[in-house]
């Protein structure tokens, strides 16, 4: 079985306190790591710089958390942050130097920013319903045609979109998974969100899908959020973190 815990932090209070004070809150910068506060002020819109810099935030938590509960040494004495050296893979899929069993993967849209961990390889990724006029020319240009035959076989609007932000945020959650990001063709795999998995180009299924968007669309349905891992045999743990 796979264990993955699963950070998540509502942001929206943090963007206004950020716009409103031209920067980013000291309490937050003071627990992220020196590599992670460099990326995210040099980023110069606001919304975005919030997100890099509460994705660090959750690193170091989470990273913390993991070293404690397998024994590893935490190089922030008691006290976040821990100074991490990140490594990446050819595709830039990032990772912890000297930690190899710390598999992580960070997510951001809208108002929200997410991080999975696991002992393996896990691929996480969260789409705020937007540039929905653009919907039917991306699914043409990057969707299968079982994709496309599933997003089409109900014409309401409300299921159109949730059912392109399913295969979309799928889509980006297993290449994240697999470590080849962007390079990896899109219509070389299909996702079939009916029976959660995705099937590569020899037929075979090479990867297993959560729907985890009721953790973060409430009463109101505008985020999908989805995560793929190796194996159907996982467990999910929680944990809403507020800054």
């Amino acid at each position: 079985m796979a264990n993955v815990e699963l950070y998540y932090s509502d942001v929206t209070e943090l963007l206004v306190m950020t716009k409103e004070q031209g920067r980013l809150p000291d309490y937050l910068v003071k627990i992220i790591d020196d590599e992670r506060k460099e990326k995210a002020v040099r980023i110069k819109e606001y919304k975005n710089m919030v997100r890099s810099a509460v994705a660090g935030a959750l690193i170091q938590i989470a990273y913390k958390e993991f070293c404690v509960e397998n024994d590893y040494a935490y190089n922030g004495e008691t006290e976040l942050p821990a100074q991490l050296h990140y490594i990446y893979g050819v595709n830039g899929k990032p990772a912890i130097e000297d930690v190899p069993d710390f598999c992580f993967s960070l997510s951001h849209s809208g108002d929200y920013v997410i991080i999975a961990v696991c002992d393996r390889s896990v691929g996480i990724d969260i789409q705020e319903y937007r540039h929905q006029k653009a919907m039917k020319s991306i699914a043409d240009n990057v969707f299968t045609e079982k994709e496309k035959a599933y997003l089409e076989s109900d014409t309401s609007s409300d299921m159109y979109t949730k059912r392109f932000f399913q295969i979309w945020s799928a889509k980006e959650a297993y290449i994240k998974m697999t470590g080849e990001g962007l390079l990896r063709d899109f219509k070389s795999f299909d996702v079939n969100i009916e029976s959660m998995t995705v099937i590569g180009g020899n037929g075979k299924e090479e990867g297993y899908l959560e729907d985890l968007s009721n953790l973060v669309n409430g009463d109101n349905c505008g985020y999908s959020l989805m995560m793929c891992s190796g194996t159907s045999n996982i467990e999910v743990k929680y944990r809403n973190i507020q800054f």
